[in-house]
C-alpha cells in the first residue's frame, strides 16, 4: 500500500537515492521539514515512528512517503500530503521560518523560505536569496533599533519627569492634609467659642430681651389699633353715603309711575329690585374677635428656655399669626405690612450681639474652607492613584496633544485625555479617556476612550488608541472599525522598550 508513493518519491521526482534516504529512510540523521530542535522526535527508533499526538506507531519508512498516516500530520513534515502539517525552512544565514506544508512543492517559490528548500522536488528552481534578505533585514532591524534606542532614551527622560510630577502631587497632598488638619482644629475651637457665646446670649435674652420684645410687640399693636380705627372711620363714611344712595333709589322705586315712558328709569328700578339682599353684618362680633387677638398678644410673654431660638423668631411667628387674622377680616392686604422682624440669620437688626454674629461668620467661613480643602484633597488622591501606565509614564504626556490631517478631517490625540475630530467649521468629541490595557497576545498597549458625541442615528462615539514605539508622538492612521468606533494608530516613545543587548536568529512562525 505504501510502496508505490515511495517509488514515486524516489524515482518519479528524479531524486537520487541519497536524497531519498536523507528525507525518509531509516537510520538517517536528518528528516526533511523538521527543525533541529525536533529531529530527535523522529530518530528515537531506527525502525518505527510514533505520531506526535500519540495516536499510533508506524514504520519509519512511512515518514515523508507522501501519504498521510498520522491524524496530526506529523509523519509528513517534508511533503504536502497532510493539510495540517508544517514545513521547516532552515534559511541558513537568515531567519528560519515554518510554513504550511501545503506550500511544499506547489510550484511557487515561497518568499519567506529564502533558501528554496520548500521546492525540493524540482518542479521549479528557487534560488537561495537568504544572504540578500539577511542584508535587507539587517538594515530594517538597524533602523528599527535606532528608533527604539532614541524612543527609549526619551522614555527614560519622561519617566524622570513623571516621577517628578508624581512627587509634586504627593507634596500637594501632604500640604493639603496639613492645612486640612489645622483648619479642622481651628474650626473645632471656634465652634466651642460660638457655643459659649450662644449660651451667654440666651442668658442675656432671658434677663432683658423678653421685656424689650414685649414693648416692641405693644408698639406694633398700637400701630395696628390706630390703623384699625382709621379703617373703621373710613368704612363708616362709605356706609353713610351708601345709605343716602339707598334712600334715593327706594324713593324712586316707590314713587315711580310706570305709565311714564322713561326706559332708563324703568331699567334702574327693575335692576334695583332684582338685587339680592345682603346678610346683616354684626360689627360687634368682629370687634370681639380683634379684642381676643389683642388679649392674646398683649399678655406677658413666657420666659424662653435655653434651647429655644432667640425671641425674634418667636415674635415673628406671633406677629405673622396676627397679620393672618387681620387679612382674614379683610382689613389688611397681604402686602400692607412688612415683617416686624427680619428673617433669622440677619445680624444687625435681630438683637443678636455683634460678637456673636461675627463668630457665626467665622464658623461659616471655616466650614467653607474645610469643605474646599476636602474636595481638593480627594481630587489629588484620585490623581495620584489614577491609571498612568507603567512607571506612571503617561503622567509626563498630559497636555501634550498632537494632530494630523487624514482625509477630510484633522484628528487630535491627547493621550490619557480626549480624542477629537475637527473640520473647518466644527469639532467633534470622539471620546474621553477610560482605561489603559496591554494585550497579552500581541503586547500592544491600548488606550480606550468612550462617551463621545453621539453619532447621528447611532451610538456614542468611542475610540481605541494603539500605541507602538516611535521617536516622537505621532498619529499614523485612523480607521472606523465599527460604526462610530475609531481606531487610532500612534507612535510614541512611551512604549519603547530597551535596545536589544544581544542579536541572534529566532524562528519566525508564518502561521
Amino acid at each position: 500500500m505504501h510502496m508505490l508513493p515511495v517509488l514515486i518519491l524516489v524515482g518519479g521526482l528524479g531524486l537520487d537515492c541519497n536524497t531519498a534516504a536523507a528525507s525518509s529512510s531509516p537510520g538517517v540523521d536528518t528528516v526533511r521539514g523538521v527543525s533541529p530542535g525536533r529531529q530527535h522526535l523522529y530518530t528515537k527508533s531506527s525502525t518505527h515512528f510514533a505520531c506526535l499526538d500519540g495516536s499510533k506507531t508506524i514504520p519509519l519508512s512511512r515518514v515523508n512517503d507522501d501519504y498521510c498516516d498520522c491524524p496530526d500530520g506529523s509523519d509528513e513534515p517534508g511533503t504536502a500530503a497532510c493539510p495540517n502539517s508544517t514545513f521547516y525552512c532552515a534559511n541558513d544565514g537568515h531567519i528560519p521560518v515554518v510554513i504550511p506544508a501545503s506550500h511544499v512543492n506547489d510550484g511557487n517559490c515561497d518568499p519567506v523560505c529564502c533558501d528554496g528548500s520548500d521546492e525540493w522536488a524540482g518542479l521549479v528552481s528557487c534560488p537561495n536569496v537568504c544572504k540578500q534578505q539577511a542584508k535587507e533585514h539587517a538594515k530594517i532591524a538597524a533602523d528599527r533599533e535606532a528608533i527604539r534606542s532614541a524612543g527609549y532614551a526619551k522614555r527614560q527622560a519622561w519617566v524622570k519627569e513623571a516621577a517628578r510630577l508624581r512627587k509634586d502631587v504627593q507634596d500637594q497632598i501632604d500640604r493639603k492634609r496639613t492645612a486640612l488638619a489645622d483648619q479642622r482644629a481651628r474650626l473645632a475651637v471656634v465652634e466651642r467659642e460660638l457655643s459659649d457665646l450662644e449660651a451667654n446670649e440666651r442668658e442675656r435674652v432671658a434677663a432683658s430681651g423678653v421685656t424689650k420684645s414685649q414693648d416692641e410687640v405693644n408698639a406694633v399693636m398700637s400701630d395696628f389699633n390706630a390703623a384699625l380705627t382709621a379703617l373703621r372711620s373710613r368704612i363708616a363714611q362709605q356706609q353713610k353715603r351708601i345709605d343716602e344712595y339707598q334712600a334715593i333709589v327706594d324713593d324712586l322705586a316707590q314713587n315711580y309711575n310706570p305709565n311714564f315712558q322713561d326706559m332708563a328709569v324703568k331699567g334702574a328700578v327693575t335692576a334695583f329690585n332684582d338685587l339680592p339682599t345682603l346678610p346683616d353684618f354684626v360689627e360687634s362680633e368682629t370687634a370681639q374677635l380683634l379684642a381676643n387677638r389683642r388679649v392674646e398678644i398683649s399678655c406677658p410673654l413666657p420666659e424662653l428656655p435655653p434651647q429655644v431660638a432667640p425671641p425674634e423668631n418667636f415674635l415673628t411667628a406671633l406677629l405673622g399669626s396676627m397679620r393672618t387674622a387681620l387679612e382674614s377680616f379683610g382689613i389688611l392686604q397681604a402686602s400692607d405690612i412688612e415683617p416686624a422682624f427680619p428673617a433669622s440669620g440677619s445680624a444687625s437688626s435681630s438683637g443678636e450681639s455683634r460678637e456673636l454674629s461675627s463668630k457665626r461668620e467665622v464658623v461659616q467661613s471655616l466650614k467653607t474652607e474645610v469643605d474646599t480643602l476636602e474636595r481638593g484633597l480627594k481630587s489629588l488622591e484620585d490623581d495620584l492613584n489614577g491609571e498612568y501606565g507603567a512607571d506612571d509614564i503617561f503622567r509626563a504626556t498630559m497636555g501634550k496633544c498632537f494632530e494630523k490631517r487624514i482625509g477630510e478631517y484633522d484628528y487630535e490625540v491627547c493621550l490619557r485625555d480626549v480624542l477629537r475630530q475637527k473640520s473647518s467649521s466644527s469639532q467633534t468629541l470622539v471620546g474621553n479617556f477610560v482605561s489603559i490595557d496591554t494585550s497579552l497576545e500581541d503586547g500592544i498597549t491600548r488606550m480606550r476612550y468612550a462617551n463621545g458625541q453621539r453619532c447621528w442615528n447611532g451610538p456614542d462615539r468611542s475610540g481605541i488608541v494603539e500605541l507602538i514605539c516611535g521617536k516622537e508622538n505621532e498619529l499614523i492612521s485612523v480607521r472606523e472599525a465599527q460604526k462610530c468606533e475609531y481606531v487610532f494608530l500612534v507612535k510614541t516613545p512611551a512604549v519603547c522598550g530597551p535596545p536589544s543587548s544581544t542579536s541572534g536568529h529566532v524562528t519566525k512562525d508564518e502561521l
